[in-house]
């Protein structure tokens, strides 16, 4: 199972995105039930506008066999997002470098090595711009 959850104030019909200044924090929350190794879920699947990720937020119910987990724009690696252990702990991951995506980019979450992750919850943080 793969669920996006919505962003936003209640009541409105707007997915993922939200805001209306030059620069604007956002997040991106996905939950999946179980993983799958080596394969590329999306955060964002195509960008409408350009950005600059800062974050990493993760959460597992149950860890199982440690494993990693990267993020990255396109095929590069973001810097700090990469090789980040499972937890079952509230654990937030700071991005260094290789951090921003332009329109059009995908950015994905691979988790690799693990075994037995249930209920994974991760929240993409980045400052979009406009």
């Amino acid at each position: 199972l793969y669920q996006s959850i919505k962003t936003g104030a209640l009541g409105t019909t707007n997915w993922n995105h939200f805001g209306g200044s030059a620069s604007v924090p956002e997040q991106h929350t996905m939950y999946l039930s179980t993983l799958v190794n080596d394969v590329e879920y999306p955060l964002i699947l195509k960008a409408k506008h350009a950005g600059t990720i800062t974050s990493l937020v993760e959460y597992a119910i149950s860890a199982g066999v440690a494993g990693t987990y990267t993020v990255k724009v396109n095929t590069t690696g973001v810097t700090g997002l990469e090789a980040i252990a499972n937890a079952t702990a509230l654990t937030e991951t700071n991005a260094t470098a290789a951090n921003t995506f332009a329109i059009g980019d995908r950015v994905v979450f691979i988790p690799t090595g693990t075994t037995a992750v249930v209920g994974m919850t991760v929240q993409l943080s980045y400052t979009r711009v406009l």
